[in-house]
């Protein structure tokens, strides 16, 4: 009965005849948690930490102002810091979803000659590199 008891609650006792807990399993790392997305539209209002950006919905078809939180450790590309963002600028976002808002991990403002793109290094792609020695 005791056994039974045991086995039924989880618990078990060691070679010292101290109980031990059940095993834990392990937690999944965070980066594997979290989805990246991306988003790109004109900047409509800077505040301290946010961003709001004018977006197209596909979806509904209409343009929609959408807000981003800054992540601590965001990632400015093309620009220092966000007060250097000013409405009517051009950028990129790739952000995740916590606690259902978007939050900003990097925000790349489009310069004169147009967004670059780049891989996750932020390493051009070597045809935009073959096209650039070309002219």
């Amino acid at each position: 009965m005791a056994l039974g008891l045991c086995l039924a609650t989880g618990l078990a006792w060691g070679a010292d005849g101290k109980k031990t807990p059940p095993p834990q399993k392990p937690a999944a790392p965070a980066a594997l948690a979290d989805d990246v997305f991306f988003a790109y539209g004109i900047v409509a209002k800077v505040e301290a930490g946010k961003l709001t950006m004018s977006e197209y919905d596909y979806e509904n078809d209409e343009e929609l102002n959408v807000a981003y939180e800054m992540d601590p450790a965001v990632v400015f590309k093309n620009v220092d810091s966000l007060r250097n963002i000013s409405p009517g600028t051009t950028v990129e976002v790739n952000f995740i979803v916590k606690n259902n808002k978007r939050v900003a991990t990097q925000v790349a403002v489009e310069d004169e000659a147009g967004m670059e793109e780049s891989d996750s290094t932020g390493e051009r792609y070597e045809e935009d590199k073959l096209l650039e020695e070309e002219e």
